[in-house]
C-alpha cells in the first residue's frame, strides 16, 4: 500500500514538473518571439525612415532641375532648336542619375497631332537614348495636370518603358507669349515601393 502511494507520489510530482517545465518553455519561447517581433518593428520603422528621407531627398533634386532647365528650355522652344533642345535633356539626365528619364510633350491642339519624345537612361547599359513617344500622353495625369500651375506629382504608375513603378515631377512650357506650348517632366523610379510591392506578395505567399 506504502508502495502504491508512493507510486502515486511520484507520478503526481512528475506531472508537476512536466507541467512547470513546459510553462518555462513557453515563457522563453514568448519572450524571445516578443523579442524578435519588436526587433523587426524597429528595423521595418527605421528603414522606412530611410526610404522615407530617401525619397524626399529625390523629389527635391527632380524639382530643382527641372526648375533650373526650364527658362533654357523655353528659349530653344521658342527658337524651334529642337537639336538643341534634345542635347539639353540628354544632358539632363547625365547629370542627374536619380533622374531615369525626361517626358517632353507639345500641347496637343484642334488638330490632334501628338508631337512628344522621350529621353532616358537605358536600364542596364546607362546608354542615353531619345525616343518618339508612342503612347497618347495625354490621358496621362503628368500632362493634364502638367499643363496647369507650376509642378505636379503623378502617382506612382506602372512604366511604359521600365517594369517599375514611376512616378513623374511635370511643368508647363511657355512659349515667349506666355501661352503653354508643352510639358516637360521628370521620372523618377519609385524602387521602395517596387521593393514594398514585392515583399507584400511574398509575405502573403507566405501566409497561404
Amino acid at each position: 500500500m506504502n508502495t502504491s502511494r508512493h507510486t502515486k507520489i511520484r507520478s503526481i510530482a512528475v506531472l508537476v514538473v512536466a507541467a512547470l517545465v513546459l510553462e518555462l518553455t513557453t515563457a522563453v519561447q514568448y519572450i524571445s518571439t516578443r523579442r524578435a517581433i519588436t526587433a523587426q518593428i524597429k528595423e521595418m520603422a527605421q528603414r522606412d525612415l530611410s526610404s522615407t528621407n530617401h525619397t524626399a531627398e529625390v523629389k527635391q533634386i527632380a524639382e530643382n532641375a527641372i526648375a533650373d532647365i526650364l527658362p533654357e528650355v523655353e528659349r530653344l522652344v521658342a527658337a524651334k532648336q529642337r537639336d538643341s533642345l534634345h542635347k539639353k535633356l540628354q544632358h539632363l539626365v547625365v547629370i542627374h542619375p536619380e533622374i531615369v528619364g525626361i517626358d517632353f510633350a507639345y500641347r496637343v491642339g484642334e488638330d490632334g497631332v501628338h508631337d512628344g519624345y522621350f529621353t532616358f537612361r537605358e536600364d542596364g547599359t546607362n546608354e542615353i537614348k531619345d525616343t518618339v513617344i508612342d503612347f497618347d500622353y495625354t490621358q496621362r495625369s503628368w500632362y493634364q495636370e502638367g499643363l496647369h500651375g507650376n509642378g505636379f506629382w503623378s502617382e506612382p504608375y506602372m512604366s511604359h518603358y521600365y517594369e517599375a513603378l514611376m512616378s513623374t515631377f511635370s511643368r508647363p512650357v511657355h512659349d515667349s507669349r506666355g501661352l503653354v506650348v508643352a510639358v516637360i517632366g521628370a521620372d523618377v523610379p519609385m524602387r521602395e515601393l517596387s521593393a514594398m510591392a514585392v515583399q507584400l506578395y511574398d509575405n502573403q505567399q507566405r501566409s497561404l
